[in-house]
């Protein structure tokens, strides 16, 4: 919780906030408080989630514009953790703190475990590709009123991130940034290849509960082209504990084996943009690089923290040039 948040913050948002929802205050439990504030409680059988999300984070209408599109999904019958109608009827309340305010928005908790390593297979990968398919076929027919405010347009708040946070030092990331920019943006952006996704889609952003996974976390939503989408869940199974340079493009062919299996049963794609998929890594790479200046004093890592910091430099600096078209394109 940054200063301005811990500034505005009080017992007595939190209240007023849990009223707009018609919870009790006491049935209310932090999760976590590092982004937005989090808390969880329960109701008979079911659980839920209340998220504030200050105005120094995001403002009103980017969190109401964020939660139209969930709903949106949900309606088309995606398995993702929905949000509910407030005591006024709304999806999205506000609440005064000072100056500032809280955006404020009611769950269902996508039920289930996190999706680890043990429950980390084919079939949990299918189903991450096709719960992206079912996304990206949704996209195309995505058209929210003039009242909503548009999604941002990748790659516009990652290249504000790359400008802002990458070391000036760092001449040969930028100039990656810059040339590879380039290159992606010479995809087309018509209905079929181009819309409103996820952009985060990851093991992380997953609960999974009798072999059933739900999506969450949806507030880097965006506008962008679909095999961008992709790129992330790819990039980050890349990078998770046990693949290491002697199984990697094994691994790599595995995962894009299952995930578009899944993906391609509600969506297709023109194979063609797959063979951006080592530029668009990169690009990935680059902006966790650059993310990991703002999130850490990275004079000040644990072990682990720099390993991880180590492996994005690298990445940063040297892409995925070990990667050839017969680990990332179908047969």
């Amino acid at each position: 919780m940054n200063e301005f948040v811990r500034a505005a913050f009080s017992k007595e948002v939190v209240s007023e906030a849990a009223r707009l929802y018609n919870i009790k205050f006491s049935d209310l439990t932090l999760l976590r408080d590092n982004v937005n504030i989090i808390y969880r409680f329960r109701e008979g059988n079911k659980e839920f989630i209340l998220r504030l999300t200050h105005s120094s984070h995001q403002c009103f209408d980017t969190v109401n514009s964020e939660i139209y599109w969930i709903n949106f999904l949900h309606e088309n019958k995606i398995p993702v953790s929905n949000p509910l109608l407030s005591a006024n009827n709304n999806l999205c309340e506000k609440v005064t703190s000072g100056d500032s305010y809280f955006s404020v928005v009611n769950f269902t908790a996508a039920p289930g475990v996190e999706l680890g390593e043990k429950n980390w297979n084919s079939n949990t990968i299918g189903q991450m590709g096709r719960i992206t398919g079912m996304i990206h076929k949704c996209s195309k027919t995505y058209s929210p009123p003039e009242t909503i405010k548009k999604r941002t347009i990748w790659p516009e708040k990652s290249n504000q991130m790359a400008e802002t946070y990458l070391p000036e030092s760092d001449l040969k990331v930028r100039e990656y940034w810059k040339q590879l920019l380039s290159v992606v943006k010479q995809l087309p952006s018509t209905s079929d290849s181009f819309g409103v996704v996820h952009n985060d889609i990851h093991r992380g952003n997953f609960m999974e509960d009798k072999g059933r996974l739900t999506l969450f976390d949806c507030e880097d939503a965006c506008y962008t082209w679909f095999v961008n989408d992709i790129s992330c869940p790819l990039f980050f199974a890349m990078n998770y504990n046990g693949v290491n340079d002697f199984n990697r493009r094994g691994w790599a062919r595995y995962f894009m084996d299952s995930f578009m299996k899944g993906y391609q049963k509600h969506n297709r794609l023109n194979p063609e943009q797959l063979k951006l998929m080592p530029e668009l890594l990169h690009l990935r790479g680059i902006f966790v690089y650059a993310y990991l200046f703002k999130a850490w004093d990275v004079t000040k890592l644990n072990q682990a923290q720099l390993n991880y910091f180590n492996r994005m430099k690298h990445i940063a600096e040297n892409g995925f040039d070990w990667l050839k078209p017969e680990d990332y394109l179908l047969n």
